[in-house]
């Protein structure tokens, strides 16, 4: 069987003697054959493979093409009433369907009087063909398509919409063949409308819908381009963006979707807020070191009381290192003497005398509790700046003669427990806490030690957070959030309150995943950020395409776009894991205007639609279009309603009369 593909309607068709014929519908057999269903009777048979196009075949197609750009010529006035009407009917027949009644829902009009359609009738019945002869011939198509746009333009500076759309539609129409909507393509003139659809299509049925949702979660809506993360949208827009028309519309609209998303960061929390957070949460009451304090004393009396009552032992090492502090320095006395600290030097003579007073012997608990105040007196170290070295070298002294004791008491187990919780508790303190709140140092600088501004700083910032309750931690996650978008001096306003997706990103990119972990420990927040993160991207990748820092790209772009033979922006879609295909194209020209296509790339409801149009199959797809219809209603902005209809104006007859 010979079958081809109608490039202005979609539809299948059947080589059938000398004619093409309608396949209303295919089958296989249970040998493996296909048949094909034409004028109600299945076929099977294989009919003569048809010959090259002829020069006379060639020639007819041009005239066809002709013929039917001239009918899309004539019915453009009758076309544009004929689509407000259907935007009514639309909206009407859209609501039917949401209530339940589909007996309500009204047809389409189509083939009035005077309309595109109708004098496409006219002149085939007056043998004036407007219906392509032959479409397994690519040349025939070429020369179609070109006749088309011929007869389209045959008044100087006229180009209908529905007449290009059609003419463009048809190159790519064999790709979504079984979607109504699939011709329903406008854009640059010839063939870029195809280019555009293969570009976008396999990214519109899986990223587009992705897209919008991580734009919501960041509390801001996209533009097409950014929904797509199409280059040809991206590119349009910031062509639009460089001439008369759309300037204002795209400048308002990156102001507000910058201020939409910045508005999801500003926490209010100073930086000066979160230093005296940190500071109180570990060296304030109820704070790090009392709490930590608590844990060490309680697991110190889990020792003791497994050791039985006056137990008594000799401090020998504690001894040892008390008379290496204070001993002077043999040839070096008067100096090295004048150095001992004279609080050891008591401490020593203390010990002495309690070792003479009880027969060389010291009781557990006067051990213990020498070794929490020297504890107390490490403490004291991190907030008043006291030296700590040597009393953490009689610290230790106590600890192996007190462990000596619990060894021979069988407590060894739970005093390995409470050495490790202490020298763990030291070591943050001595390792971090101390490099963090230092003496006198103002809560601004407290916050600028912790901020983690490169991914080396992950280490400290952990030993901080967890060295905080989960509301102090929270104060110092919104501070750092507070901070992470704001833009440079050079361009913030007089607040200092100026967002910026690309200050934030690079700053996201700067913390490593483990000062992540930390910060965003809260799931929804993480959530959040990894969102307003995507949509940072998102807009960066996107102001690249046509970027030109010298400044000559505005210019350039206005010549470009007035210069060229735009027509307007159309649609087409095709979705669902079936078609596995989206079609999308656009452009902005004479028909629709660069203020039309900015509102429109900007539209949050036209956007959403766009996305949506992924989940479309063959069966939904003339209920999607009818949506605009319920969009065009329900627009308050009078901007947007004329970008709207301009924008339905634009589509093919085939897409909408569905």
């Amino acid at each position: 069987m010979t079958t081809a593909t109608n490039p202005e309607t979609g539809e299948q068709l059947l080589l059938v003697g000398k004619d093409w014929v309608p396949v209303e519908k295919t089958a296989t057999n249970d040998k493996g054959e296909k048949a094909y269903l034409v004028g109600g009777q299945w076929r099977q048979d294989l009919p003569p493979i048809p010959k090259e196009a002829t020069g006379q075949e060639r020639f007819q197609a041009l005239i066809s093409g002709m013929n039917k750009g001239l009918a899309g010529l004539a019915g453009l006035p009758m076309d544009t009433v004929e689509n407000v009407y259907n935007l009514v009917k639309a909206g009407i027949g859209t609501a039917a369907g949401a209530a339940g009644r589909t007996d309500l829902m009204p047809e389409l009009t189509r083939g009035t009087p005077l309309s595109s359609e109708w004098f496409s009738d006219v002149f085939n019945k007056l043998k004036q063909s407007t219906v392509l002869p032959r479409p397994d011939d690519a040349a025939s198509r070429i020369l179609y398509r070109g006749g088309v746009v011929a007869g389209g333009s045959m008044v100087p500076g006229a180009r209908p919409a529905s007449t290009a759309a059609a003419a463009t539609g048809a190159a790519v129409a064999g790709e979504v063949s079984d979607n109504p909507l699939a011709p329903a393509v406008g854009a640059m003139i010839p063939g870029a409308a195809a280019q555009a659809g293969r570009e976008v299509k396999a990214y519109l049925a899986n990223g587009a819908p992705s897209n919008v949702a991580a734009f919501a979660l960041a509390g801001a809506n996209p533009s097409v381009g950014q929904a797509t993360e199409s280059a040809f949208f991206r590119g349009l827009e910031n062509l639009v963006s460089k001439f008369p028309g759309g300037v204002g519309v795209m400048e308002r609209f990156t102001k507000k979707q910058q201020a939409d998303l910045g508005a999801g960061t500003d926490t209010g929390t100073t930086a000066a807020q979160a230093g005296r957070t940190i500071e109180k949460g570990i060296t304030g009451e109820g704070g790090f070191l009392e709490r930590t304090k608590a844990t060490w004393q309680k697991l110190d009396a889990d020792v003791a009381a497994k050791l039985p009552p006056n137990s008594q032992s000799a401090p020998t090492n504690t001894i040892q290192t008390l008379d290496a502090l204070t001993s002077p320095v043999q040839g070096a006395q008067a100096t090295t003497g004048a150095l001992v600290n004279p609080k050891l030097a008591e401490m020593k003579a203390n010990f002495a005398a309690d070792l003479q007073a009880n027969n060389g012997q010291i009781p557990y608990e006067a051990l213990r509790a020498v070794r929490s105040r020297i504890g107390s007196m490490l403490d004291d170290a991190l907030v008043t700046g006291i030296p700590g070295g040597e009393l953490k070298r009689v610290y230790g002294a106590l600890s192996k003669d007190m462990e000596a004791a619990a060894n021979a008491a069988g407590a060894g187990k739970e005093f390995a427990r409470q050495n490790a919780y202490y020298s763990a508790r030291m070591d943050r303190i001595e390792g971090v806490l101390d490099r963090v709140l230092g003496s006198n140092r103002q809560p601004e600088d407290i916050f600028k030690l912790v901020n983690p501004t490169n991914p080396d700083q992950a280490g400290k910032l952990t030993a901080v957070m967890r060295s905080l309750k989960p509301e102090e931690r929270q104060v110092v996650t919104e501070a750092i959030v507070n901070r992470m978008g704001r833009a440079s001096p050079g361009r913030q306003d007089a607040s200092g309150d100026v967002f910026s997706s690309e200050t934030f990103l690079t700053n996201w990119n700067r913390m490593s995943d483990r000062a992540k972990e930390q910060v965003f420990s809260d799931s929804s927040m993480r959530d959040s950020m990894d969102a307003l993160a995507k949509v940072s991207e998102n807009i960066r990748t996107g102001s690249k395409v046509f970027q030109n820092p010298s400044g000559t790209a505005g210019s350039f772009a206005a010549y470009s776009v007035y210069s060229s033979p735009l027509t307007a922006i159309g649609a087409g879609m095709a979705a669902g894991p079936a078609a596995a295909a989206g079609v999308v194209g656009a452009a902005a020209g004479s028909a629709l205007s660069a203020y039309g296509a900015a509102r429109l790339m900007t539209s949050p409801e036209f956007v959403r639609w766009l996305a949506d149009s992924s989940r479309i199959n063959a069966q939904t797809s003339a209920a999607h279009l009818a949506r605009l219809g319920v969009i065009y209603n329900e627009a308050k902005d009078e901007g947007l309603k004329g970008a709207l209809s301009d924008y339905l104006k634009a589509l093919p007859r085939s897409a909408q009369s569905q």
